[in-house]
């Protein structure tokens, strides 16, 4: 089979030959090296991502997952190459081009959707970034790019076009980003979900991780790969520290830097009550999980200090280590799916061993499907539309403040943007459900816990 490109996870001796240097470099482990299919390496590839990598590690910064997407992007930039039946020495503006008509035009065979803006942003991006970098260090002839300080747009207004694509058609080739506050997506049915996700109290029989993650997000605003990331330490230290009759009091929740998104540290408030929660789950669900995983794997098992473990239910090899972020964003999916919340989505027909269908016209095939209206994520926009309106109802002056540093953004015009012409649409709308909603969970922190 000619595979038009290959991925290798760097060992620990890996070195890299490096342009304009006498000396090779050793890689970082883990590091995603790209090859052809006749397995010369992808210098340009290699050598872009490694610098991108090394910034990150010199600024101590998480690299790992920033790195898998550059070599993703520039994979894929590969194969489109080998499709037209060149190298990455034979790039020009119009195949660039050409690429970002692709992009749009066509779906995703892992999600069998058309592509979203946002991905196919990033993917223009990585390869303009990559083919300035190829330029500068002399494995591309031609300057592509130019002095643009926006070259990704210069891809939408080029004067040069593909033959077959028309100066207008050249316009849209890259859509528009999705104005922010269009991925708030509030949920409004919480109950019904969570109590898919799990039992709402301690009962034998009846696992709870699911849903106290999903509630861990909902009362704190974290994203899912920090609330996978939270260590029972970090659970129990709080609990030192309560009240007794304090559980709508909230304590401040220190996060891992090395766990956050972009890898800046900070930290979140988490109601006492979800505290107690948590506690409980420790105490009962967990522990019967690290005992049974200590009954099947003997000395090989060591206990990790994560707070959430995959469950009984999982094979062997796997039972009491620590949950992915994955874990629960499928979990949350079934749950909506089985509260029958759905919406419309287009998506390819695939044969059984994955291939696209196509009519006897080569037409690509597309059917209508029912899919989850909310993801994992929409958790972290009802918090922040809750505390706003909470926090607006009690007379703060500037509640979109206040959520922004709940949310940990940096900047506060990201909160304005996502958040501002949402809540000035569906604020009345929001508030009346809301207001409902919490009537129902008044028992939440009133000893059902």
């Amino acid at each position: 089979m000619n595979v038009p490109v290959r991925r290798v996870k760097a060992r620990a001796t890996t070195t890299i030959e490096l342009s304009r240097s006498r000396y090779d470099v050793r890689l970082p482990e883990g590091f995603v090296q790209l090859f052809y299919g006749d397995g010369r390496p992808i210098r340009l590839a290699n050598e872009y991502m490694y610098g991108r990598t090394i910034a990150l590690l010199r600024a101590r910064k998480p690299w790992a997952k920033t790195q898998s997407a550059l070599a993703d992007d520039l994979a894929q930039a590969t194969i489109f190459l080998h499709l037209l039946g060149l190298k990455w020495d034979d790039i020009s503006r119009t195949v660039v081009e050409q690429y970002s008509v692709a992009l749009t035009a066509g779906y995703s065979v892992w999600t069998q959707k058309k592509r979203s803006p946002s991905t196919i942003h990033r993917r223009m991006t990585t390869l303009v970034d990559a083919c300035r970098f190829g330029f500068e260090k002399g494995y591309i002839s031609s300057d592509i790019v130019g002095s643009s300080p926006r070259p990704v747009s210069t891809f939408l207004r080029g004067s040069r076009t593909p033959d077959n694509i028309s100066h207008d058609e050249l316009e849209v080739v890259l859509p528009r980003r999705l104005a922010p506050d269009a991925r708030v997506n509030p949920i409004l049915h919480l109950r019904a979900i969570l109590d898919a996700l799990g039992s709402e109290s301690p009962a034998p029989g009846a696992p709870r991780r699911d849903r106290l993650a999903a509630e861990t997000t909902l009362f704190t605003g974290l994203r899912v790969d920090e609330t996978a990331g939270l260590t029972v330490y970090q659970i129990l230290h709080l609990a030192e520290k309560m009240e007794r009759n304090a559980n709508w009091r909230e304590l401040r929740l220190e996060l891992d830097a090395s766990r956050t998104k972009g890898g800046v540290g900070g930290s979140v408030l988490i109601p006492c009550f979800h505290i107690n929660a948590l506690v409980n789950y420790i105490d009962g669900e967990r522990t019967e999980i690290v005992n049974y995983a200590r009954d099947i794997q003997g000395r090989a098992y060591i206990e990790t200090p994560s707070l959430f473990l995959n469950g009984i239910g999982c094979n062997h090899r796997d039972i009491g280590k620590p949950c992915r972020p994955e874990t629960f964003s499928r979990a949350f999916t079934r749950a909506v799916l089985a509260c029958n919340l759905t919406r419309r989505e287009e998506r390819l027909v695939l044969n059984p061993d994955g291939s696209i269908v196509r009519d006897a016209a080569g037409t690509i095939l597309t059917e209508w499907v029912d899919c989850a209206a909310h993801d994992f994520h929409d958790l972290r926009h009802t918090f922040a539309v809750t505390q706003y309106i909470v926090r607006k109802a009690n007379g703060e002056r500037d509640p979109l403040k206040s959520v922004q540093t709940l949310l940990r953004h940096k900047l506060s015009q990201t909160t304005i943007d996502i958040y501002l012409r949402w809540l000035s649409v569906y604020e009345r709308d929001f508030s009346a459900e809301l207001s409902r909603h919490y009537r129902k969970l008044d028992g939440w922190a009133e000893g059902k816990r």
